[in-house]
């Protein structure tokens, strides 16, 4: 209860309180890159990695959905006083300017500060449109070292805490930094001014200092040796936490816990690939020999087809990600909707997930 509240106490005052960190960035000698920001725990070096390339054989994994703690997630974000509503398919709870979002039985929920949040999730419409979450875009799109800017570790520990709080079973944690020059794209494509500004300000698209924000990435921990995938990134707790405005938003993606499992024959990755070839050519009328494969692994992801929400019950079946990039074309997506330093051709790649078990096709996507 004592973590709670401190916590708590922890978010009131980075939303009350603008001047609590500095917001200053200190600029290093070298630029820094991305974070890819790992979360530190105790690791068996003597343990070999599994080349999940050679399997035959793996589990398919029976699941219940892991429902969050209603009541706790009320207390963390909006205290004792606050309204409700709902209707079939959701339930909303606010306070203030927060508002709490929860979805089916408590399986997922979201979190907004709904005064602040349009201009940061307007200005990463593109993201959500083209590659949500996808490690080499935000890159190109936020490539200012988040390590630099000096309350990182502040807005990290608060965010960790979140994420504990929550019993997110998460493993590698990415950190990117929403800056003016991503920002003001909001205002410069959308027309939404900055964060608590309004269309009557004279510098309604300006982004100062204080509305830089932290955008943590909290991946979903391996299941049973596997990493977890999906066509929509859902296996990702995120976090917009600014220094000076505190929670911005937060989106709690749905828990596995497994029920059951059994031993299923797989399709080689041998076979996965030419698989992908015959279906690359025949759906999605792919040259194979333009083509060039960057990466095969054996990945968990959810096979709807065995959802059942009224029992909160799924299954994660073994699927062949396979990532791949058009050696002859680049693709066009960025000019006209990114900030200037997205302007300009990009590769285009996608990935496919294949059924394991069957060869089907499960997922695909190309950027």
């Amino acid at each position: 209860m004592r973590k709670i509240v401190y916590f708590l106490m922890m978010i009131v005052a980075a939303v009350n309180a603008k001047n609590t960190y500095s917001n200053e960035i200190n600029v290093s000698e070298e630029t820094g890159d991305v974070i890819d920001y790992e979360k530190e725990s105790e690791v068996d070096e003597t343990e070999e990695e599994i080349d999940t390339t050679q399997l035959t054989e793996y589990r398919l994994l029976n699941v219940s959905f892991s429902c969050y703690d209603l009541e706790q997630i009320v207390q963390l974000f909006l205290g004792e006083e606050y309204a409700e509503d709902m209707d079939e398919m959701s339930a909303w709870y606010s306070s203030g300017d927060l508002k709490l979002s929860v979805y089916g039985d408590c399986s997922s929920f979201s979190v907004i500060n709904t005064e602040l949040a349009d201009p940061y999730h307007m200005a990463m419409t593109p993201l959500n449109v083209y590659r949500k979450y996808q490690p080499d875009f935000l890159e190109m799109a936020m490539p200012e070292s988040a390590k630099e800017y000096e309350s990182y570790e502040e807005c990290r520990e608060v965010c960790d805490q979140i994420a504990e709080e929550l019993e997110f079973p998460y493993g590698n944690v990415r950190t990117y930094l929403i800056d003016d020059e991503f920002g003001s794209a909001s205002w410069m494509y959308f027309g939404t001014p900055a964060p608590g500004k309004d269309m009557t300000d004279s510098a309604a698209g300006e982004w100062d200092q204080e509305d830089f924000a932290f955008l943590f990435l909290y991946e979903y921990e391996e299941i049973e040796g596997l990493a977890y995938r999906s066509l929509i990134e859902d296996g990702i707790l995120s976090i917009i936490y600014s220094p000076a405005r505190g929670l911005i938003s937060l989106e709690a993606p749905v828990r596995y816990q497994v029920i059951s499992e059994e031993m299923v024959d797989l399709i080689s990755s041998e076979e996965a690939e030419e698989k992908w070839k015959e279906l690359a050519f025949e759906i999605y009328q792919l040259v194979p020999d333009q083509m060039k494969i960057t990466e095969i692994e054996l990945v968990y992801t959810e096979n709807t087809k065995q959802q059942n929400m009224i029992e909160g019950t799924s299954q994660l079946l073994p699927c062949w990600k396979l990532s791949f990039t058009d050696k002859e074309s680049t693709i066009d997506l960025y000019a006209g909707e990114f900030p200037n330093r997205l302007r300009g051709e990009a590769e285009a790649d996608g990935y496919m997930l294949l059924d394991a078990i069957s060869g089907d096709i499960n997922t695909f996507r190309m950027y």
